[in-house]
């Protein structure tokens, strides 16, 4: 599954131990990051991608934490709020 395939090339471990969040992280908010397991990644990835099978803008921008910022696929326009988020889906899934 696509779920499996980007869990594998996230994390170099093969197991479910711990790993730390990182994307665009620094040495000291790394020290900081809550350990997160692969199968916690894949099931988020779950949760996102039914969101996202139900064509509702809203269900999808919900998955998102307040402090998200989203960096679009089909737009060059950071999106850094729920609006903003639920906007994006809204065109994106028509």
């Amino acid at each position: 599954t696509l779920a499996t395939r980007l869990n594998a090339a996230s994390f170099s471990s093969k197991d479910d131990s711990p790993l730390r969040r990182n994307f665009f992280a620094t040495a000291k908010s790394m020290a900081k990051a809550p350990a997160i397991a692969p199968s916690e990644v894949t099931a988020l990835f779950g949760l996102w991608n039914d969101a996202l099978a139900t064509l509702d803008a809203d269900a999808v921008a919900k998955r998102y934490a307040s402090t998200s910022i989203l960096l679009p696929t089909v737009s060059d326009i950071p999106r850094t709020d729920y609006d903003g988020i639920k906007s994006y889906f809204v065109d994106f899934l028509e």
